[in-house]
């Protein structure tokens, strides 16, 4: 194997102690963000010291797939100002496999 390259293992990459090794957590949302789901995420990204990386000192943050149906544009810009990031998911939510096949002109400019 390479030196550049980190195979599977059980052991920390490059000999670092457990202690030194960094652990990843990816926190992910999707769908539309309200007022009935930010006392959820403001619990959740508060920003306290108990919600922060205790060797950076860095808050947590998410990522939002969020989609137009029901969506809060002032409670994503809140979340956004936060930290966290923003995408987009749907605008329309249509789940129908051939909906955008048989969409006509005039959904299209929809």
């Amino acid at each position: 194997a390479s030196e550049n390259c980190v195979c599977a293992s059980t052991d920390p990459p490059n000999k670092m102690s457990v202690q030194d090794t960094p652990q990843l957590v990816m926190l992910s949302f999707d769908g539309a963000i309200n007022e009935g789901s930010m006392p959820f995420y403001r619990q959740l990204l508060d920003g306290t010291q108990k919600r922060k990386n205790k060797k950076s000192g860095c808050k947590i943050g998410a990522t939002f797939f969020v989609n137009h149906e029901y969506l809060d544009y002032t409670a994503v810009h809140a979340l956004h100002n936060s930290g966290s990031e923003i995408g987009l998911r749907s605008i329309t939510l249509n789940g129908t496999s051939d909906y955008w096949s048989k969409l006509d002109t005039d959904g299209w400019k929809a």
